[in-house]
């Protein structure tokens, strides 16, 4: 429900054996269930019974002895069940005794995120029926085998929130109207999803718009992309008082949208005089490894490649892309999104380039994204350089190319180390260099 209400509707009440699972989430749940098992091992955890009538006897014998780690235990009450993966014993007087508990999990990433957060507080809600209090602690194991912990009952009002409008939405068995958001991708009930809010016209279909966003039109009374797109003057002035500070760029997202036709909002300044060179880099966020670096030259129409095998090749890897970028004297890195600059900018420090030449290659750096999100409105539900590119009339070769399942591509290539993983990553780095070329090209040309 945190992701997403929608979708718990439609997986509580529908058949998901009918749709097929993402690749990613696979790779993700594949991925869980390995580091739970190395960190249970390492742990000497006391495993709960499987079976169905011992594992609530089980969580509770278990809790009430005292066992210092305890693996599989189910929560049961007031009609909710939660399944922690470990417990934790804490010296802490509680209903159990001198001692009670707090959850630890694992999270298959480096940020500990929101639905994570809501994940543990209910989790450790239940909690409060075994041990007379709710914990103030509990911790999240990431990719990276760092802890990071936080305090449940700081967000406790917002599970109380969530349970209500479960339980709500259980008893009247009313679906809530689909959102579209960053999950969407990578869920099975995606189509199923877009059909509707395109049918409805709705809100969400539009860039920028967050729920928060949402609401504040629907407190308008605006509930559809055609409403929002004949707004006069002053109601988008009021829509700004009510804190919609990009009410401008929404308003003309809304005319893109009904037009079918890009709307240009400002001019963009692009460098001109330097070598123009198109720059993608794939890397695996969750291991901080960033194994491929991925050019195409404009003077020369060559796309090159540098590899890194293993995470400790990354480093030969960057130096030698920066090689090749010193002997050429003025040139500019074109990128499409943030990613580039932030994984430039750790690797700079990360292995000591000299300051110098790190900031001549930071400068040379534009990111496309964000002068076209500034320029101009497309009428696409999302920004990123497969959906503006698609959009545009570019293609990429490979019909999964998805940012998402390029991390089971390496994953694969990791584990097997079968080129033709690997030849797949470099044909979809190249398209994504050359897709970053197309969007900049056509930007600069519409908006002439």
């Amino acid at each position: 429900y945190a992701c997403c209400s929608t979708k718990f509707y439609l997986n509580k009440s529908k058949n998901i054996l009918d749709l097929e699972e993402s690749l990613y989430l696979t790779h993700v749940s594949d991925l869980i269930e390995n580091n739970r098992e190395k960190i249970c091992k390492s742990l000497n955890t006391a495993k709960v019974s499987e079976t169905e009538k011992g594992v609530f006897s089980e969580t509770n014998k278990f809790m009430k002895k005292g066992e210092n780690y305890i693996q599989g235990a189910v929560l049961f009450a007031n009609g909710l069940i939660a399944r922690p993966f470990l417990f934790e014993k804490v010296n802490k007087s509680s209903r159990l005794g001198k001692h009670s508990y707090q959850v630890i999990d694992f999270i298959p990433s480096i940020q500990f995120n929101e639905e994570y957060r809501k994940k543990l507080a209910f989790q450790s809600y239940l909690l409060y029926f075994y041990l007379g209090f709710m914990p103030n602690n509990c911790k999240m194991i990431n990719i990276k085998q760092e802890i990071l912990e936080f305090n449940p009952v700081s967000i406790f009002e917002d599970i109380r929130k969530i349970i209500n409008e479960i339980k709500r939405i259980d008893y009247e068995n009313e679906k809530p109207l689909p959102f579209i958001n960053r999950h969407c991708k990578i869920c099975r009930w995606k189509n199923k999803c877009f059909s509707e809010c395109i049918e409805r016209k709705d809100i969400s279909l539009l860039f920028g718009v967050t729920r928060e966003t949402k609401t504040i039109f629907n407190n308008n009374n605006i509930d559809s992309i055609e409403n929002m797109a004949n707004l006069d003057t002053q109601k988008i002035e009021l829509l700004k008082k009510d804190g919609l500070r990009n009410a401008h760029f929404l308003i003309k997202q809304a005319h893109s949208y009904v037009t079918k036709t890009p709307e240009i909002i400002n001019i963009p300044k692009l460098p001109k005089r330097n070598v123009a060179i198109y720059f993608d880099i794939e890397g695996q966020i969750d291991l901080n490894f960033q194994y491929l670096f991925g050019i195409y030259n404009e003077e020369d129409f060559e796309y090159k490649s540098f590899w890194a095998d293993e995470i400790n090749d990354e480093k030969a890897a960057f130096f030698t892309l920066v090689k090749y970028l010193s002997k050429i004297k003025k040139y500019t890195l074109f990128h499409y999104g943030s990613y580039e600059k932030t994984a430039i900018r750790e690797l700079c420090f990360k292995y000591n380039l000299p300051d110098k030449l790190g900031e001549s290659l930071q400068n040379s750096m534009i990111d496309i994204y964000s002068i076209l999100k500034k320029c101009v409105a497309i009428p696409v539900y999302s920004y990123s350089l497969k959906e503006v590119g698609k959009y545009l009339g570019f293609e990429w070769r490979d019909k999964d190319a998805l940012g998402v399942n390029s991390i089971v591509w390496h994953n694969n290539w990791i584990r097997t180390k079968n080129t033709q993983f690997k030849d797949r990553l470099l044909v979809y780095n190249e398209d994504d260099c050359k897709a970053t070329k197309f969007v900049k090209q056509w930007l600069e040309n519409y908006c002439k």
